[in-house]
């Protein structure tokens, strides 16, 4: 039944341009197969306009993000954007195609019910449903402002000049509603947040450096400035998420996420302060949670004791301390492997020491990772 209403929607939209009157959504208002596959037909409605608009010469309805805009805005639209915007008040087609009015509708209508606004993976694939932004090149030795997008840039002699997005609104509506919605209850909202973050930082280093390649004295600090730019914007995502979530979740996702990048590499200054930020936010994370339990102690110890007084089980407050929060195995291993890799050796094995005393005594990837640490601290002792 599911797949046949999909199906007839599917049919609806290639032949008349739009979908059905929203019948199958009224009946089946908690299907998420269905919202997502309204809110995707509904986007290749503007796609559909937009290649219209492209074979009548009428241009983009955005301007497209290059190396002179880039540098205002949050997503990489800069003032080309707001010259787009005085631009649509004569053209309500390009206004309404840009403003993404049906797929935003259907979203809004979607996250109006509890259940589905608090379901990761809708928001997730509403995020997936929505087209990337698209490379635009040219002539390396040209100023010419025709672009174009092309398979195979290299092969045509074509550098990168910019990227048109004509569903950045859109894009950033649904990562809105994943904020609003999901923001101080799923820690795995964040993580899709700053890489999100990640990708647009990406398109943008990328642009960056393409351009800087034309520049041979300033390629080496436009290099520097790729590893920056690119980490920056995902931490200050997670920053935010610690804001909204101070738990041990989120502080690992955060650890487990600059980790990740120190491992990619880069060396000189970007692995220094990548290293250097996540020791710190370690350090803070086992300070922050201690302060919490020691709250919680507290916390205990006067539920017993109003208990006691009025004479009722203590079961509740005798309670152990295991729910309380604590940093996991996997933000403990990645800790201690950033210590090794800038050479504090001897303090990895003493955290460690710690952490299988008092912590997470029965983690055996902990003890297997202190026997390791420790062995090569002796071999190096021997050798020296």
């Amino acid at each position: 039944m599911m797949m046949m209403m999909l199906l007839m929607m599917m049919i609806m939209m290639d032949e008349n341009g739009v979908g059905d009157d929203g019948r199958g959504l009224r009946i089946n208002s908690d299907s998420v197969e269905l919202w997502v596959a309204f809110f995707t037909m509904e986007i290749r409605y503007i796609q559909k306009l937009l290649a219209r608009r492209k074979a009548l010469g009428l241009g983009s309805i955005t301007p497209p993000t290059t190396a002179a805009t880039m540098d205002t805005g949050e997503n990489g639209q800069g003032k080309g954007q707001e010259e787009g915007d005085e631009d649509a008040k004569d053209d309500p087609e390009a206004l309404f195609l840009r403003n993404a009015v049906l797929p935003i509708a259907i979203h809004r209508n979607c996250m109006s019910q509890r259940k589905l606004a608090g379901d990761l993976s809708l928001h997730l694939r509403f995020l997936d449903a929505i087209p990337k932004p698209t490379p635009l090149y040219a002539k390396e030795n040209t100023k010419s402002s025709i672009l174009k997008a092309v398979a195979t840039p290299e092969a045509d002699g074509l550098v990168l000049v910019g990227y048109e997005d004509p569903f950045s609104h859109l894009r950033n509506t649904v990562r809105m509603g994943l904020k609003q919605h999901l923001g101080s209850k799923e820690e795995a909202a964040w993580k899709a947040l700053a890489m999100e973050a990640l990708m647009d930082a990406s398109r943008m280093s990328t642009l960056s450096m393409t351009q800087s390649m034309k520049k041979k004295k300033k390629k080496k600090r436009k290099k520097k400035k790729k590893g920056a730019l690119m980490e920056t914007s995902a931490i200050a995502v997670l920053e935010e998420g610690l804001a909204a979530m101070a738990t041990p979740k989120m502080f690992e996702i955060y650890a487990a996420f600059l980790h990740r990048r120190l491992l990619v590499g880069g060396g000189g200054d970007k692995e220094a302060q990548l290293a250097q930020r996540l020791l710190a936010l370690c350090a803070r994370a086992k300070r922050e949670l201690a302060i919490k339990r020691r709250e919680r102690k507290k916390m205990k110890r006067k539920r017993k004791k109003q208990k006691k007084q009025k004479r009722k089980g203590s079961a509740r407050g005798n309670s152990s301390d295991e729910s309380a929060p604590r940093l996991s195995v996997q933000t403990y291993s990645i800790w201690c492997s950033a210590l090794v890799r800038v050479g504090k050796m001897m303090e990895a094995v003493e955290l460690l020491d710690e952490v299988t005393t008092a912590v997470h005594p029965q983690s055996p990837s902990l003890w297997l990772m202190l026997a390791d640490i420790a062995a090569k601290k002796r071999s190096e002792s021997t050798e020296g």
